[in-house]
């Protein structure tokens, strides 16, 4: 649940936050893009602090929501998607602004399908990034239902009586889902991150 809500959540901000910098009509785009990347400077550990206590002051410590909620933007998806929407064709949009396509429709009709490579390459590195979470949800988490399976696999190992066989045999089943995301979206990976490198 965490990984399919932070990774639709992500994915979604992204790609209307980099539309918006790219097509609308900001007289300064540039400035506002800065503003994303500079929470790229600041590292995670900066922010915990005053993130856990804004998950308590809310009353949502100990819940699925506080585990994805402060990963819901990402400058880093911003930033990607925005290059790439960047190179867009033009003649693309001047015909379907002709064909009296709105906004919505240009996104989900024509831009979107045609950079679905890097969308999945976003789309991937989102939900890798959400199934490897542990500091976060260690500490904005009690019970066993909130807690996720990587902090689940380390309790296995503090028990007084470690069954290492166990301990081992979930380190096994937690990596199959990364390595299936990785070998089914490898030439998606590959194609996303290279994408626009040579003209």
């Amino acid at each position: 649940m965490v990984v399919i809500a932070q990774t639709g959540l992500q994915v979604m901000t992204s790609v209307l936050a980099a539309y918006a910098i790219v097509f609308g009509r900001f007289r300064r785009p540039g400035l506002i893009l800065a503003a994303y990347l500079v929470t790229m400077m600041i590292p995670n550990e900066a922010t915990v602090v005053a993130n856990y206590l804004t998950i308590r002051s809310v009353g949502l410590f100990d819940t699925l929501i506080a585990v994805f909620i402060p990963f819901v933007a990402s400058a880093y998806s911003i930033f990607l998607l925005r290059q790439t929407f960047m190179s867009f064709p033009t003649e693309i949009l001047e015909a379907a602004t002709i064909d009296g396509a709105g906004p919505m429709r240009f996104l989900f009709r024509f831009l979107l399908p045609l950079t679905k490579p890097i969308i999945m390459t976003v789309t991937l590195v989102s939900a890798i990034a959400a199934w490897n979470g542990y500091l976060w949800p260690l500490l904005v988490t009690e019970s066993p239902t909130s807690r996720t399976v990587q902090v689940g696999v380390k309790a296995l190992f503090d028990e007084a009586d470690t069954d290492f066989g166990a301990g081992l045999a979930g380190l096994v089943v937690v990596s199959i889902p990364t390595i299936i995301l990785v070998i089914v979206g490898q030439k998606f990976l590959a194609r996303g991150l290279t994408e626009g490198a040579v003209k």
